[in-house]
């Protein structure tokens, strides 16, 4: 299971808790998310990430 939104939706993300991560914020962040019941989130790996994003979706412009 995938989350819907990045760490950008969650303002309480990143060192400045703008949502914002580095990589080692991204694995920390991931390792300490509990959300929906859920306390095992992981980053994607490259081919993870390729199956989940789809690249034909126009941005959300907010």
């Amino acid at each position: 299971m995938w989350m819907q939104y990045d760490s950008g939706s969650y303002p309480n993300a990143g060192s400045l808790s703008d949502g914002r991560v580095n990589w080692q914020e991204a694995i920390d962040w991931c390792e300490t998310l509990t959300m929906a019941e859920h306390g095992d989130w992981r980053l994607p790996n490259a081919k993870a990430l390729q199956s989940i994003v789809d690249y034909n979706r126009t941005p959300d412009p907010t």
